[in-house]
């Protein structure tokens, strides 16, 4: 049995996560926590049904900082959900949990094998249950989830020196949500340990520029580039650089 598992534990640790994630969707007929995930999927099926003009008459949008700063924050996220929109809002939002959960999983399972760290499926196990309000959050439905994996993505891509993956994943996450800056953060605190390790800032240097570089790419990319970047100075200011920063 310790073999079997050993030799599978890759694959039984994804579909472990996935499989107790689709039991915490489907423990509860409606959508699980808050209704933060069913606004963004429905936001997202409007955008499929009436195309991206449409969300300007979104209604929740005339009680919001959105309403004088017209923008969508969440531009990338909204076009990530637009295939699950064609399973209904309800169970495009489970299954999109589900596949965000095993892709948790997987990428924290790589992450532990590409640092050389052992028993890497415990550690992928701890990581995505050793807090339940944790992975209760990754369930939400919220940019929150996606935002973790392209986080340890980021780890991935250092550790491999891999500059075109950094910039890649700074325009991914520029265009996910408005809390990119998170990335940048991370990336410095990387670079900072690297050159405490090295002494050398070639590398570091090549890391953030790659990074600062994809950011910027994602922003300009982003159908309304200047009101999203007062809007995440707005959101930065009213919420402490954003609640997603405080441990769970």
């Amino acid at each position: 049995m310790i073999n079997f598992f050993q030799k599978y534990q890759f694959i039984i640790t994804v579909l472990g996560i996935a499989v107790i994630s689709a039991l915490l969707q489907f423990s509860v007929p409606w959508f699980v926590g808050g209704d933060d995930g069913i606004r963004h999927i429905m936001y997202a099926n409007v955008w499929r049904t009436e195309g991206y003009n449409a969300v300007a008459d979104y209604p929740f949008l005339p009680f919001s900082i959105l309403h004088t700063q017209p923008t969508d924050p969440w531009f990338g996220f909204h076009a990530l959900l637009i295939p699950f929109t064609k399973l209904g809002t309800l169970l495009g939002l489970k299954i999109y949990n589900i596949v965000i959960a095993g892709i948790f999983a997987f990428v924290s399972f790589k992450l532990f094998k590409i640092y050389h760290i052992k028993n890497p499926a415990i550690w992928t196990l701890i990581l995505s249950l050793g807090s339940s309000i944790f992975f209760f959050r990754l369930g939400l439905g919220r940019p929150l989830a996606i935002g973790h994996i392209f986080l340890l993505l980021a780890f991935i891509a250092i550790h491999k020196r891999s500059y075109i993956s950094l910039a890649l994943i700074g325009i991914i996450f520029a265009l996910l949500h408005q809390i990119f800056p998170v990335y940048l953060f991370i990336v410095g605190l990387s670079v900072c340990s690297l050159f405490y390790i090295n002494r050398n800032w070639r590398v570091p240097l090549f890391i953030v520029s790659s990074s600062t570089l994809g950011v910027i790419i994602g922003i300009l990319l982003h159908p309304q580039p200047l009101n999203y970047l007062r809007v995440v100075a707005l959101m930065g200011s009213m919420l402490g650089a954003s609640s997603h920063l405080y441990p769970t």
